[in-house]
């Protein structure tokens, strides 16, 4: 009987378990989700953004209509000046997520090969 207690002890446990790794998933993605919503309705928009250094960046800024140039650091962030929108090339969201379909097509491919090779 004692056996019989610490299997039926050892399968709740791993039962709760697998309930909390879930749970934690389907949280981690809900407020993942929810930031993302949160981004795409803002009026500030990041255009660019370049790394300066150990811990500094500078960044294109879109504000309304307006863009402008800040200097960020992990104490301050700086406005440099503002920029003509008409330097300015924003690319759509699209050609961001190209390369990585690119990339990801050919290494399927890659597989697809090595399998008819076998």
């Amino acid at each position: 009987m004692p056996g019989f207690m610490t299997l039926t002890q050892t399968f709740g446990f791993l039962l709760a378990l697998a309930f909390v790794v879930v749970l934690a998933i389907f949280v981690t993605r809900f407020v993942a989700g929810q930031r993302l919503r949160g981004f795409n309705n803002r009026n500030i928009k990041i255009i660019e953004s370049i790394g300066v250094g150990h811990q500094g960046s500078i960044c294109i800024l879109q504000i309304g209509t307006n863009y402008i140039l800040v200097g960020i650091t992990k104490e301050n962030i700086t406005f440099l000046q503002n920029v003509d929108s008409n330097n300015i090339t924003v690319s759509p969201m699209e050609n961001f997520q190209t390369p990585f379909k690119k990339y990801l097509d050919g290494y399927t491919r890659k597989g697809e090969q090595d399998d008819s090779k076998e």
